[in-house]
């Protein structure tokens, strides 16, 4: 993602253009938070804790097989 190629980065990762985004975002509320002198908090319940957690898992499970299928296709395996 660095050279801004989200074809190659899917190829590389599939959720790197997702993370990506996510990050640059995450930097640019923190700039904003750090610019204004505000302190960041965030409080999340233990059952949305336990579901992103469980999702997330899912998510990054299903990437690697999304890249493992990719990398068969593409030949890079």
């Amino acid at each position: 993602m660095g050279s801004l190629d989200a074809g190659q980065a899917f190829i590389f990762h599939p959720l790197g253009p997702i993370i990506f985004v996510l990050l640059a975002g995450l930097a640019v509320f923190l700039v904003a938070s750090v610019a204004s002198r505000r302190r960041i908090s965030l409080s999340i319940s233990y059952g949305l804790r336990h579901q992103l957690i469980v999702w997330g898992t899912l998510v990054v499970l299903a990437a690697w097989v999304v890249k493992i299928i990719v990398w068969n296709k593409t030949g890079l395996i």
